[in-house]
């Protein structure tokens, strides 16, 4: 590699950078998505991440407390044995998702229907 070659990297990372934490900051925009969570073979609920915040719970066969905070949707308290859902963090993205397998409980990102559409053209 010559030198110009670590400089053009280099530059691109740095330029890269800023972008990508702004992306991921605690602010960033929660319009158009929503949790949805899905348990057991009820009708699945859909639950804007904007704001929505609050606990939710859930349950066919044990307890699942569903947390809506700062755009973003986790498992706050199950009552399984393995706590797995509530170790599996904070999802956001859409197209992300945890389970609590135990409870028959999953929880998914999504967005608004028709949210990922730029342009129409007819």
């Amino acid at each position: 590699m010559k030198k110009a070659d670590v400089l053009l990297i280099a530059a691109i990372v740095l330029l890269a950078a800023p972008a990508a934490l702004v992306w991921r900051a605690p602010g960033w925009d929660a319009s158009g998505r929503a949790a949805v969570v899905t348990w057991g073979s009820l009708p699945p609920v859909r639950i804007p991440l904007e704001g929505a915040d609050g606990d939710y719970l859930f349950g066919e066969t044990g307890q699942v407390v569903i947390r809506i905070e700062d755009g973003r949707a986790y498992f706050a308290a199950s009552d399984c044995p393995d706590q797995i859902c509530v170790r599996g963090g904070r999802l956001g993205a859409p197209g992300s998702a945890a389970a609590c397998l135990p409870n028959r409980c999953a929880l998914r990102i999504e967005r608004a229907r028709g949210a990922d559409v730029d342009i129409v053209v007819g």
